[in-house]
């Protein structure tokens, strides 16, 4: 399997993240009962992003900043869901099954820490 390592766009964005309002962000939902996880007035409700430039950029930056750090922790419990069915399928000796939702466990982590950080546009 090849993995694409990230470009300098992409780290220079990674560099620059801000996690303070997703912070901000995640404090807010102390007041809240949930689920739902998002405001009735956010428009994206089911939790995804639009794909493409121009759909992206018509989603409001506190939309989207709700998104980032809900998706944050959630990726964190899907992640070590992941890790606890790869070390059941290594217990039971199934290394191919083992391996392949460690390597889920391993992108949820990675979606986790990335949702977490923030976004230098979100300031």
């Amino acid at each position: 399997m090849a993995f694409q390592s990230l470009g300098p766009n992409d780290k220079s964005a990674v560099a620059k993240a801000d996690y303070r309002a997703v912070q901000a962000q995640l404090a807010a939902l102390g007041g809240r009962d949930v689920p739902p996880w998002l405001r009735s007035e956010n428009a994206l409700q089911d939790g995804s992003v639009p794909p493409g430039e121009t759909a992206f950029a018509a989603v409001t930056k506190e939309d989207l900043l709700e998104v980032l750090a809900i998706r944050g922790p959630l990726h964190a419990l899907d992640g070590w869901s992941y890790v606890g069915r790869a070390l059941s399928a290594l217990i039971a000796g199934d290394s191919h099954a083992a391996r392949h939702l460690a390597y889920y466990g391993e992108l949820r982590g990675a979606l986790s820490l990335l949702a977490s950080s923030g976004n230098r546009h979100l300031q």
